[in-house]
């Protein structure tokens, strides 16, 4: 017997051959499949594509579609997979007159059509794949006639019994019933023709065969055999039988299929003499089809094997057939490690193949079992030693993930050390800063720079204290405190009202809902402390991730046995994927806009701590919300009632983020060279405003959208971005501001905390002008501004010269280039027009008049006026040395409006008076 094992591995052998020969595609391509009907034999046909298409990375999607013995339909089917462009069809047609325009159609589209099991009258498809219909035919024939000659003991040339064979044939039309009708009709010529009483038609369903069997019990009653071209219209027929009381008569069916109520189970039960076994060869079907795909050889015409199945052969095919029902099985859910095995066995492809091909024919012959198992031998001793590589290779990998997670609680502790230790300095900090706040003698600058200290130790000291109680938590030392909270307490009232500044400070609208659903408001206790942290969080991540104008609302129902909160903030969106992923340590689900990663784990621990749960609901589109729920637990008189919570969390320690409601920028001078800061962190941005205010106008914006569209309208000198910001990031606002004609010029310093050489060679592959690591030195940010803004002024030169095409050589990026030609291709056609002014020009090139001034300065230093009259001075006086025209000719067809004003404007550029450059 073989061992069901080894089996499954070499089944998993030849799938992982085929999945690594289709890798080599690049294109993913679409097969369409046509069935005539719905049947078991067909179903297993489709359940064996589908199982091969898993084996092939080219292959994008194969789409099964059937008829339910509909021609019409089939033919609609077919249209369908032409006009969606499908790579190739496989077809099996109902009629194969009805159906071979619309497939000659999509041959002479150029889509490759492979016929399966029936044929159309036409040589126009690319393969077919099926049974010699004929030879099946011709099969059941001699099958039935040695029958009738053995049970009856007659001769051949008999004709004593006329009218003792039936044959019920599929439907009348297609190829398979004509040609098995053909090939079994054919046994029975000369003498024993009248053997054969009637051939009836029907549609291949077991109904059509039941209703063919009533009419040749009334009209022939002297049937004694009848051949069935499928097993379905035979077991309709065998009922019809039964029925009437005929329990002589002997059936043969075509298919032999496994399972129960089919071929192989009908002639174990004894109901069916025998079944033509009719491979359904889905899997060749299917390495044909990327065959062609692939161009690579194949058949235009593959008959698959047939032989007879009956009472003496039919146990042995069905242990065969169920054995390979639990391989396919295996396959299916084995399917993940197809690839482990691929690079082993490619060279024993073919034999495998070969091998599965003599496992599926083992019924009656002896010496290709013993073949079988000799391959199957060797091959198991070499499994076996891959066996043993892979348990080594598992082993090293436990090994590995136990150091991994050594590594990592080793890291864990030295950062909760480090946290412990940081806790003294800071506390050192937060008291001089406090009393530095609190001296009325500092000016505001002073005091606004000192508020920005206190908040952000109370950062810092707050995400190292929820660093410690996760650690904690992970311990297992963290306990809960419990207080007792009496009827009508504002706790949960009062910590929502600490974030109303924060929420105020986006627009964001806010509500909170209180319901009591109890019959009385009773005592209860809980863990103030744990319970404000979890508020804290929770709101903290919904304002964060809440947009300007959004809304927040909060719903806490109370009940006798639990309290309920909701916590929906609209405009965010959490992927389904990401829901339970978002509760795990350090886990972030927009890298954008940075965070520890802590919050939330930590909120999850505690509410697990208490008893409860938490999770969250995400509709894209709406917003996100989190609900969390954990039991009431009864007073305990032992307990101080009303235990005030700890003060570790204020609405301090959130950093507000906000959206620019109008890019107008306030106190603006123009005369000023302009910086703008794009970073989402407000203290940030308010503390480079306040270093660079008095040299600079600043512009803010909280994010790289909104970065881009000021950097657009103001042409700023240059630019100061934030990496990592909600909206668009700050590579990409990078990435944009270079590639835009009016912003390219712009030098931009990426300011981030991000400290790798890949960040680094990211942000200037996008384009970036300098990159500086947090925290920064002011006076090395300071040194960077003033290099980049006096490099910018290395243009000045060029317009100096007469000859302003020399800029070709300069290293100026190409997007300046075209821009600057563009400009003076303008100007240059356009000299003689007096008129021609800024406004006209900006008109031309797309920019407004601020726009096209400061891109301008920015490059050659001068405004477009002096650019105007620049270019008129140097026609002029190449005119002046060229020819002879008077003064006031060449004044007016460079566009000054008087010879006066030309005259002084040329002596200004050159120190030469025109009329002196004439004589």
């Amino acid at each position: 017997m073989i061992n069901r094992h080894h089996i499954i591995r070499l089944y998993i052998a030849v799938a992982v051959i085929s999945l690594l020969a289709s890798c080599t595609g690049k294109h993913k391509y679409t097969i369409g499949v046509s069935q005539c009907s719905e049947d078991d034999w067909r179903a297993k046909m489709n359940n064996e594509i589908l199982r091969e298409a898993m084996m092939y990375d080219d292959l994008k999607m194969v789409e099964i579609k059937s008829a339910n013995d509909n021609s019409r339909q089939q033919i609609r089917d077919i249209q369908n997979f032409i006009d969606r462009e499908f790579d190739l069809l496989i077809i099996s047609p109902n009629e194969a007159s009805s159906l071979q325009p619309v497939i000659e159609r999509a041959y002479d589209q150029g889509i490759p059509v492979i016929l399966v099991d029936r044929q159309i009258y036409s040589q126009k498809y690319t393969a077919y794949i099926g049974a010699d219909n004929k030879e099946i035919g011709k099969s059941a024939g001699q099958y039935v006639a040695d029958f009738i000659r053995d049970s009856l003991r007659l001769s051949p040339s008999d004709t004593s019994h006329p009218g003792i064979i039936a044959e019920i044939a599929g439907l009348k039309g297609s190829t398979p019933a004509n040609e098995r009708h053909e090939g079994f009709t054919k046994v029975f010529s000369g003498a024993n023709a009248s053997w054969i009483a009637t051939t009836e038609y029907g549609d291949w369903t077991e109904q059509s065969g039941k209703l063919i069997m009533q009419s040749i019990l009334h009209n022939h009653p002297n049937v004694r055999m009848v051949y069935c071209q499928n097993d379905r219209m035979a077991s309709g027929a065998i009922k019809a039988a039964h029925k009437a009381g005929r329990n002589d008569i002997r059936f043969i069916g075509t298919d032999a299929l496994s399972g129960k109520g089919q071929g192989l189970d009908m002639i174990i039960q004894h109901k069916l003499k025998a079944s033509i076994l009719y491979p359904t060869e889905g899997a060749k079907v299917l390495a044909t089809a990327m065959n062609i795909l692939l161009h690579q050889p194949y058949k235009k015409k593959v008959l698959v094997n047939s032989t007879v199945i009956d009472d003496r052969n039919a146990s042995l095919m069905l242990l065969d057939a169920q054995k390979i029902d639990e391989l396919n099985l295996s396959v299916d859910n084995r399917n993940g490690q197809i690839k482990v095995y691929s690079k082993r066995f490619d060279t024993q492809r073919m034999q495998l193949y070969f091998l599965i091909i003599l496992i599926m024919l083992l019924v009656g012959f002896a010496i290709i079992v013993t073949k079988i198992l000799r391959a199957r031998t060797r091959l198991n001793t070499k499994l076996n030693k891959q066996k043993q590589q892979l348990e080594q290779q598992r082993d090293k990998l436990i090994a590995l993930q136990k150091e991994l997670e050594e590594a990592t609680n080793s890291k864990l502790i030295f950062y909760t050390n480090i946290s412990h230790d940081l806790r003294t300095p800071l506390s050192l900090i937060v008291d001089p800063v406090r009393r530095l706040a609190a001296d009325t003698t500092l000016d505001d600058e002073q005091h606004a720079t000192l508020t920005i200290i206190q908040r952000n130790v109370s950062i810092l000291m707050n995400l190292i204290n929820q660093l410690l109680d996760f650690r904690k938590l992970e311990n297992g030392k963290e306990t809960l405190n419990p207080s007792v909270l009496t009827p009508g307490n504002t706790y949960f009232k009062d910590w929502v009202e600490t974030f109303i500044p924060a929420m105020r400070s986006k627009n964001i609208h806010y509500e909170y809902h209180k319901n009591l659903l109890c019959e009385e408001d009773k005592p209860y206790m809980l863990d103030l402390n744990k319970a404000r942290a979890i508020i804290f969080n929770l709101l903290s991540n919904a304002i964060k991730y809440t947009p300007e104008n959004g809304t927040i609302t909060i719903t806490s129902v109370k009940t006798d046995k639990y309290i309920e909160t909701k916590i929906f903030n609209s405009g965010s969106y959490i992927p389904p994927e990401q829901r339970e992923k978002i509760f795990s340590r350090f886990y972030q689900a927009d890298n954008r806009r940075g965070g520890s990663g802590i919050g939330l784990a930590l909120a999850h621990a505690y509410i697990e701590l208490m008893g409860g749960k938490i999770y969250a609901e995400s509709e894209e589109g709406v917003g996100t919300t989190f609900t969390f729920r954990f039991p009431l637990i009864e007073p305990d008189s032992s307990i101080t009632t009303d235990i005030p919570a700890d003060t570790t969390y204020s609405a301090d320690m959130i950093p507000l983020t906000y959206e620019l409601k109008d890019f107008q920028p306030k106190d603006f001078n123009i005369d000023k060279p302009s910086m703008l800061i794009i970073d989402d962190n407000n203290d940030i941005r308010a503390y480079l405003s306040q270093t660079f205010g008095h040299e600079y106008s600043i512009l803010e914006a909280p994010d790289g959208n909104i970065g881009l569209q000021i950097a657009t309208k103001y042409v700023p000198d240059i630019i100061i971005c934030d990496v990592m910001m909600p909206v668009m990031d700050g590579i990409d606002c990078c990435r944009h501001l270079k590639h835009d004609e009016r912003t390219c010029h712009i030098p931009v310093i990426m300011l981030t905390a991000k400290s790798q050489e890949q960040n680094r060679i990211e942000s200037y592959d996008t384009g970036a002008d300098a990159y500086i690591t947090k925290p920064f030195s002011t006076e090395l940010l300071k040194a960077r501004v003033r290099n980049l803004l006096e490099g910018r002024k290395r243009l000045e030169h060029i317009f100096k010269r007469k000859d302003s095409e020399d800029m070709d050589k300069e290293a100026v990026s190409d997007i300046d280039k075209e821009f600057l030609k563009k400009f003076f291709s303008i100007i240059r056609g356009k000299l003689s027009n007096c008129d021609l002014n800024v406004e006209e020009i900006g008109r031309e090139i797309g920019y407004s008049r601020v726009q096209l001034y400061r891109k301008i300065k920015a490059l050659t230093n001068y405004s477009p006026v002096e650019l105007l009259r620049i270019e008129r001075l140097k026609k002029a006086d190449s005119m002046l040395h060229s020819t002879d025209e008077p003064i006031s000719v060449i004044c007016y067809s460079v566009g000054f409006s008087s010879p006066s004003y030309f005259t002084k404007c040329y002596k200004a550029q050159y120190g030469i008076s025109p009329s002196e450059i004439q004589r």
